[in-house]
């Protein structure tokens, strides 16, 4: 493309001074610059670029950059390059998402439930669909890229290269998780989301935001950010509805078991193996029947409906597609072995963990063991509460390493222990602590495995190895 045409949208520019270069890509990291890309500078948390400028000219066709520098390449000043980032990507790779349906979902827990159930709900309905998420990004039930390296929410530049891959693939919806994070440095700034959905706020990321209030904040940008004909699907359940409802710009649709809620959940039964509940919109009530369990997999199931409903699709036929839906790796994914029931799960959060322990002490029919640790470098106030938590709803507890990276990791299993009040096992090694809790399980047991879901890998200090919770389980000789 030619830089006239990528930038004068952005700057004021004289289309004669730039006439024939050429912009071969855009790079914002120097291990990736190509001969003929422009270059992106920027101060980052832990390199600025602007401080190596002089060696991407060989390669660089020009830079937009947020300081002044000296250099004989065209160069656009910038006051924060992540404004000009996914616009300039978007420009570049044609608006890949302008003529897909785009669908943003947020929250602390059920991001990853929510855009997966959507997905298959769309899918039933013969539409094609790109997901990108914690568990990775798809075309359909096409796994593109398996999300072990590339955050949730990707930066803008990449956001945008899976756009148009998405877009080569004749995608009608683009679906996203959109963490705080992504919020906070506006990677999806230059998406514009018909549906903006909200799942809950609980006590997570405070590693990172100074307060709750700081996360709300975060989290509000993209209701905030709304134009006046999108959708901002509202949790009514949640006790941040009624600001969120107020600081929303576009046409608020709740849903939820709170009376009044658009689209309600009543009549509900859960047992182990499904969920029945009626889904009330508008005057139609549907009886819906879902594999997945407990409450807060209702409410899930209830975020995902209202969209679809709202794309057109008869609850009626809702119905019959939640029939095929089969679960989410790593989320309440549940494996039978030797008569006991292991259930890996996510839950990394107090209120994650709570749910997935209410859950199965309801359906237990005999002992329910817990394995569990939590993240190193992150938010150390969730651990006690976590300790706590576990202890309350569990018939035995099992501490271990969850993702330590460069803590110790007995130290964060004594914070975790700060929380509770009897003895505890404490085996470090989480492969051993999996095993141990198989080996004292009996027939009936559940084993609730926690922390790290569909991950694949474990990351202790600066290296990353592989580690599965299901496959260690299933490697298990008693």
């Amino acid at each position: 493309m030619q830089l006239y045409s990528l930038l004068h949208r952005f700057f004021n520019l004289d289309e004669k001074a730039y006439k024939g270069i050429e912009v071969s890509g855009i790079c914002t990291d120097t291990r990736e610059l190509k001969k003929g890309d422009l270059f992106i500078l920027q101060e980052g948390e832990r390199v600025d670029t602007h401080d190596v400028y002089e060696q991407l000219e060989d390669k660089a066709v020009a830079f937009i950059s947020e300081k002044k520098i000296d250099t004989q390449l065209p160069c656009f000043l910038v006051h924060d390059a992540n404004e000009v980032i996914g616009p300039v990507a978007a420009r570049f790779y044609g608006d890949p998402t302008e003529n897909m349906t785009n669908i943003a979902v947020t929250g602390t827990n059920g991001k990853t439930s929510v855009t997966f159930i959507l997905a298959h709900l769309l899918q039933a309905h013969e539409k094609n669909v790109g997901l990108i998420g914690t568990n990775g990004i798809y075309m359909n039930n096409e796994s593109i890229v398996h999300n072990n390296k590339t955050p949730t929410t990707p930066p803008p530049l990449e956001l945008q290269k899976i756009g148009h891959e998405f877009h080569q693939r004749a995608a009608h919806y683009n679906i996203m998780e959109v963490t705080s994070h992504g919020l906070h440095f506006d990677r999806a700034k230059s998406i514009d989301f018909t549906y903006r959905l909200f799942t809950n706020l609980t006590p997570d990321h405070l590693d990172f935001h100074p307060s709750m209030t700081a996360y709300f904040r975060a989290k509000s940008k993209l209701f905030v950010q709304a134009k006046q004909d999108e959708y901002c699907i509202l949790n009514k359940d949640s006790t941040y509805f009624e600001e969120l409802q107020q600081l929303s710009n576009g046409k608020v649709i709740s849903y939820g078991t709170a009376a009044g809620a658009d689209f309600r959940a009543t009549n509900i039964e859960l047992n182990e193996q499904y969920s029945l509940f009626d889904v009330t919109y508008a005057d139609e009530t549907i009886r819906m029947q879902s594999s997945l369990v407990g409450m807060f997999n209702i409410v899930n199931l209830l975020a995902a409906i209202a969209v679809a409903r709202l794309e057109g699709i008869a609850l009626t036929d809702i119905q019959a597609y939640l029939t095929t839906f089969t679960g989410i790796g790593g989320r309440m994914q549940r494996v039978i072995l030797d008569d006991k029931v292991i259930v890996v799960d996510f839950a990394h959060t107090p209120d994650a963990l709570e749910n997935a322990l209410q859950t199965l002490t309801a359906i237990k029919k005999n002992r329910l063991i817990t394995v569990f640790g939590c993240g190193g470098d992150r938010d150390r106030a969730k651990r006690p509460v976590m300790g706590a938590i576990a202890e309350k709803y569990s018939d035995q507890v099992m501490l271990t390493s969850d993702n330590p990276r460069t803590e110790d990791p007995e130290a964060i299993i004594d914070d975790i222990v700060a929380g509770m009040t009897n003895e505890v096992e404490r085996i470090t090694d989480r492969r051993m602590a999996i095993h141990e809790a198989m080996n004292v399980a009996e027939p009936s047991d559940i084993i609730l495995i926690a922390g790290k879901g569909n991950e694949t890998t474990q990351i202790i200090g600066r290296e990353e190895y592989l580690f599965d919770d299901i496959e260690v389980a299933k490697a298990y000789r008693g």
